[in-house]
């Protein structure tokens, strides 16, 4: 009976507090797709994060707040940050960005939400997470 009530006091402590909240990294490497990508699941807080582009093209790194894999091209992201070529670009989320219902993220070619051009392999993003 004590230990059933020490796991729920745990688990009320952790939802309640961002400093027991659970980390988690993640990279996504590119393929020749528009990379839809359900990130994580459920609440998160992105922290901050990078996207590396080796590639002689420009793309876009869409973000979605989904509980399941975006759409990409009919899905409405929340944050679009365009990746130059052959460059580094920190995602700079300030403070956080929240995603209560999981992060999602397409790559493509064009800034309009409703693209759907390829992106290459050669790009690789890491997001720097924390479960809610």
């Amino acid at each position: 009976m004590r230990k059933i009530a020490g796991i729920a006091i745990a688990a009320v402590l952790a939802s309640a507090s961002p400093a027991l909240a659970q980390s988690a990294p993640k990279k996504i490497l590119s393929t020749a797709s528009v990379n839809a990508n359900l990130v994580l699941a459920g609440n998160v807080l992105l922290k901050a994060g990078t996207a590396s582009n080796s590639t002689a093209t420009a793309y876009f790194l869409k973000l979605y707040n989904k509980a399941t894999q975006p759409v990409c091209g009919t899905d409405v992201p929340v944050w679009t940050i365009a990746l130059p070529a052959n460059q580094n670009t920190p995602l700079n989320a300030g403070d956080g960005v929240t995603f209560p219902l999981g992060l999602g993220m397409c790559l493509t070619g064009a800034m309009p939400d409703n693209d759907t051009t390829v992106a290459a392999a050669g790009v690789a993003v890491s997001f720097g997470l924390t479960k809610r």
